[in-house]
């Protein structure tokens, strides 16, 4: 209420309240190195399937 009076009653909310919008930090070497990772798990886990192919003696799919 002493800051409500200090203001004059002034109802106007941006006087108590910021409306200011914080700009999200986005670290871009880690968006960099996501698509990197997610290649080499594809690939990790290609080579586990054609193992099991290779180990029922099938052929490896294009």
């Amino acid at each position: 209420m002493a800051e409500i009076e200090k203001n004059n009653f002034n109802p106007e909310v941006s006087r108590y309240i910021s409306m200011a919008i914080r700009e999200v930090e986005v670290d871009w070497q880690e968006i960099n190195t996501e698509p990197v990772s997610l290649e080499q798990a594809t690939k990790d886990a290609r080579d586990k399937h054609y193992a099991f192919f290779k180990a029922l003696g099938l052929p490896a799919l294009p």
